[in-house]
């Protein structure tokens, strides 16, 4: 019960409101106010009029008439007032009240208040590829995905990836919010499922239908996000083909009745330009076009022509598209012709066998119009005193000096300073004043003819000097290394005359050891030595006195030749017409040396 005591009210000034727990002293007045009338309607569970003490707020109305429904529009309740000077309309928030935020001397109800508590009208516009579209009323918890259910979903031709969510504040100003709707349907993407006002718009806006053709996997129609891009349609489409060119994608767009036609490179989109990887529209149409690259591989190779290649096809790749190279197919010298945008003409030379070696073009893409030649590789015959023997493929244009080092080199007997080249076929067809280059940059004169035979002295070209010897080769030549002539004759006062072999660098003392040594009668001061079998070209050497050896210097012990004659004579003094008539038998020694 309310209880006013008048005289702390009239020194005061105001009225204080008690528990009723004080004493009551003389001359306190103890008043009982009236209840109030309060009518609620609206969308309440138990709307109609009710009796509430004096001072009570519409809060306490509402909940009289047994709270709000879910219809309800808490945030306009409106309490008319009819009488007095605060006679009109207000519009309260339930939901302010509720949390303090509106001063409870603003709340409190007087008698034959009515309270209006309003449907909640929240009408949300859905509109665009949606099955149901149109205007839908939403309770306040409603949100977007709530909505779109409400319109039936989104149509089979609307995009199933974005939306736009339209809203104006209440500043004026439109806010236009784009909307995932992927990620809205997955837990990742809740929290753009943003609760919908009075007035929103929601647009889902068809998909993207575009034409992927040309050199993909699964060429068609697509249906696209309306924010699809280049990589998404070609995604779709399966990817581009092996034999698809890249670098001349293709992009017809058709609008205003005007058509435009763009080039994209698509390894520039995968490389990260991103500005390449355009948006597209309705109706675009995007052609993968044929790879047109090709190389044309000639010479030695099993099918030599002309093949259609990838954008990152090397050297090797073209090679096995024709078969690979023929066993008569010069490897080290396969030969790349690239022109450039002038059209000059640039060479170069591959050795396929050590391709991986280095940065150079045989590792890298080949080029449209480039053509690879593989060249025939000269057989060559290397014969005689080497260590492998036999018949050899070589490099056009190898030397005399290669087919050596091919064949595993010189043995120990072998005459290096005769080596015989004897030349089947003329390489080239030149005139006397024509020159070739071998592989050591060598030049020289082409006096190659049918059936020629040279002889050379290699051992000087092995040593540095005299590189003009080191004759190119051509096909069919034959090479043959002839066995070094060790063969001495030792004749006169030895125990044992005869032809004898004598090892590399033997000296005249070994020639007459190999003999049996000097007779008794041997006069060793006046050995002869005659070169290679010629009496017109002697040597007279003093080995000796009185059949002694004795150790002099080196020059006092030449040394002996293939072919020489050494003569130990009886005396001092030497008899020609002796010698002579000794070596009359001179022509049969010789015949002995070429049997």
């Amino acid at each position: 019960m309310d209880t006013l005591r008048t005289a702390e009210s009239e020194s005061s000034g105001h009225s204080e409101q008690y528990d009723g727990s004080f004493k009551l002293v003389p001359g306190d007045v103890i008043y009982v106010p009236r209840a109030i009338s309060v009518q609620v309607l609206g969308q309440v569970r138990n709307p109609g009029n009710y009796q509430l003490k004096a001072k009570s707020t519409f809060v306490h109305a509402i909940a009289q008439a047994g709270g709000t429904l879910d219809s309800a529009d808490t945030t306009c309740i409106s309490l008319h007032r009819g009488r007095g000077e605060e006679a009109g309309v207000l519009v309260l928030d339930l939901d302010a009240a509720l949390s303090g935020r509106l001063p409870r001397e603003e709340s409190i109800l007087k008698d034959q208040d009515t309270i209006i508590v309003p449907e909640l009208v929240r009408e949300i516009s859905v509109l665009g590829a949606v099955n149901r579209p149109g205007v839908y009323k939403a309770h306040r918890d409603a949100r977007i995905l709530q909505v779109l259910a409400m319109a039936g979903g989104i149509a089979q031709d609307g995009d199933g990836a974005s939306a736009v969510l339209t809203r104006k504040l209440r500043s004026g100003e439109t806010e236009r919010v784009q909307i995932n709707l992927e990620e809205l349907q997955s837990a990742a993407g809740e929290s753009e499922n943003y609760p919908v006002y009075n007035g929103d718009i929601i647009y889902v806006p068809q998909a993207v239908t575009v034409m992927v053709l040309g050199q993909v996997k699964a060429p068609g129609t697509y249906a696209l996000g309306s924010t699809g891009r280049l990589m998404d349609a070609i995604s779709r489409a399966g990817g581009i083909l092996p034999d698809g060119d890249q670098t001349s994608v293709t992009l017809t767009r058709n609008g205003n009745g005007l058509q435009e036609v763009r080039e994209i490179d698509i390894k520039a989109v995968m490389a990260g330009v991103r500005e390449l990887n355009i948006s597209l529209l309705d109706e675009d149409i995007i052609f993968v076009p044929d790879l047109v690259r090709e190389v044309s591989v000639l010479g030695e190779v099993v099918r030599p022509g002309v093949y259609k290649i990838r954008d990152d096809t090397i050297l090797l790749e073209c090679l096995a598209q024709a078969g690979g190279i023929t066993e008569i197919g010069d490897t080290g010298a396969v030969q790349i012709t690239r022109h450039n945008q002038d059209g000059i003409p640039t060479k170069h030379t591959i050795n396929t066998d050590h391709i991986h070696l280095g940065d150079n073009i045989g590792v890298r893409p080949m080029a449209n119009g480039d053509i690879i030649y593989v060249p025939r590789a000269i057989a060559v015959q290397v014969l005689g005193e080497v260590a492998q023997p036999g018949l050899y493929r070589m490099k056009a244009g190898s030397c005399l000096s290669d087919a050596v080092a091919i064949a595993g080199g010189f043995k120990d007997n072998a005459d290096g300073t005769q080596v015989v080249i004897t030349s089947r076929t003329s390489p080239v067809n030149m005139t006397e004043a024509d020159t070739i280059n071998d592989t050591h940059g060598n030049t020289s004169t082409n006096t190659c003819v049918i059936g020629a035979v040279r002889t050379v002295d290699i051992t000087r070209v092995l040593m540095g000097s005299n590189l003009s010897d080191n004759i190119a080769l051509a096909n069919l030549d034959t090479v043959f290394v002839p066995k070094l002539n060790r063969e001495v004759v030792v004749v006169g006062e030895v125990v044992r005359p005869g032809l004898y072999e004598l090892p590399r660098d033997s000296k005249l003392v070994d020639a007459l050891a190999v003999a049996g040594g000097p007779t008794k009668r041997a006069a060793l001061e006046a050995v002869c030595i005659f070169r290679e079998g010629r009496v017109t070209d002697s040597e007279q050497v003093v080995l000796g006195h009185d059949n002694l050896f004795f150790t002099g210097k080196a020059e006092d012990n030449p040394p002996v030749e293939g072919q020489d004659i050494v003569y130990v004579p009886s005396t001092t003094k030497l008899e020609w017409d002796r010698i002579f008539s000794f070596l009359s038998g001179l022509k049969l020694i010789k015949d002995l040396f070429l049997r």
